[in-house]
């Protein structure tokens, strides 16, 4: 009896560019959408190809209505760098420089049921921001002597994160860089993600596993705050939503 090959997940990154004021903010972000490429495009993050991952910038609502609406996904993270803020329990995002979009929204747009968010954006309290409706449905954010092992291949990489993907309840998971009426600074949060990441990737102890999104969250929420209070003078609480493990890194051994 033939074997009946196992069906490659559809799984997409998706980066999502807020408008810049200046030249110097512009060049941080795209270096951090960058790094972050770089993570995913390796073994460590899930060895996601160069035709799975899509950068917005520039560009106006209906647009970004029309791209997310084209694909059909069994799992997507989606990355937002840019200015924000919480008006009436909602995020907002600056899209461009003349658009703001309540970034929960998007989620119904993204037609997939597994989705993992990461968010690089302040959350200060605001009452007075003119925010674009992208839908009509209310924003879905709401109130995871031996000989050393073999290095990981991508094909293995990609089996184990596609195997975790698969055992996880659908839902959203939402990590904010900050908590409410926080800033989110210095880009402290994505350093942390990536640094504390890759390390769980290079360490022997961590052979043949994952690392789960909820789990990064514990390593990294009293180290975000503490950087935020040495460089900055204020506190930055990171925040997870949601508690499905969906995966973030892959350890570089296996045996």
């Amino acid at each position: 009896m033939a074997l009946v090959p196992i069906k490659k997940l559809d799984r997409k990154v998706i980066f999502i560019k807020g408008f810049a004021k200046n030249e110097q903010e512009l060049s941080a972000t795209i270096a951090l959408i960058d790094k972050y490429k770089e993570w995913f495009k390796s073994n460590a993050g899930g060895a996601y190809e160069e035709n799975e991952i899509k950068t917005f910038e520039d560009i106006t609502t209906e647009e970004l209505k029309v791209n997310l609406e084209s694909d059909i996904l069994d799992f997507v993270v989606v990355v937002a760098i840019g200015h924000g803020a919480n008006q009436e329990d909602c995020q907002l995002f600056g899209l461009n420089h003349e658009e703001t979009i309540k970034l929960g929204q998007i989620v119904e747009l993204i037609k997939s049921d597994k989705q993992l968010w990461l968010i690089e954006s302040c959350r200060e309290l605001r009452l007075d921001i003119e925010a674009i409706d992208l839908n009509d449905k209310k924003p879905s954010f709401k109130k995871g002597g031996v000989l050393p092992p073999t290095p990981i291949t991508r094909e293995k990489s990609r089996a184990l994160y596609d195997k975790q993907i698969k055992n996880c309840d659908t839902g959203n998971v939402i990590f904010f860089a900050c908590s409410k009426d926080e800033k989110a600074m210095n880009a402290i949060f994505t350093r942390h993600v990536l640094d504390w990441s890759h390390n769980w990737h290079l360490s022997l102890n961590n052979n043949s596993a994952h690392l789960n999104i909820t789990n990064l969250m514990s390593y990294i929420k009293f180290h975000v705050n503490e950087t935020a209070i040495q460089e900055r003078k204020q506190e930055q609480h990171p925040e997870l939503l949601g508690n499905i493990d969906f995966p973030f890194a892959v350890s570089k051994y296996y045996r």
